[in-house]
């Protein structure tokens, strides 16, 4: 894992616009494959969805871009269903009636190697997690 984390924090410059009020972090995990495009201009644009768990039941998803260096990292890297830690700048606006948000991301960190590797790894780990969840009501999150 720490491997991959390398690979994707390589250039970790975060976006300096002096406006440090509107920057978002969390952790939650990819609800599909990145889809990677560039513009005329030819800078390389990556877009995702990654779901946060916001209670029971209930998770709010959020789109994700990256823009030039970190649009090629993770569109390589990251895959439907790991977990992630992002930071970015957020926007909210309403679709149809509906509350959307929106980040684009200026720093990641794979939580996960791989969609179905948890993130706790020996069995004692697992069984602990396991109570935990059930513990807190946690047993229908959706990812």
């Amino acid at each position: 894992m720490e491997e991959q984390t390398k690979k994707i924090t390589i250039s970790s410059r975060v976006a300096d616009d002096g406006d440090f009020g509107n920057t978002i972090s969390f952790v939650g995990n990819l609800g599909r494959d990145p889809e990677m495009s560039y513009t005329p201009e030819g800078k390389a644009l990556t877009k995702f969805s990654v779901g946060v768990w916001a209670g029971k039941n209930i998770t709010l998803w959020l789109n994700v871009s990256f823009w030039e260096e970190w649009a090629e990292a993770v569109n390589e890297q990251l895959k439907k269903g790991m977990r992630v830690k992002i930071t970015g700048r957020l926007r909210s606006y309403k679709w149809q009636g509906v509350d959307r948000y929106e980040v684009t991301g200026s720093w990641v960190q794979i939580l996960t190697k791989k969609p179905d590797e948890p993130v706790v790894s020996s069995p004692k780990e697992i069984e602990a997690d396991k109570a935990w969840r059930i513990a807190h009501n946690l047993d229908d999150v959706p990812y």
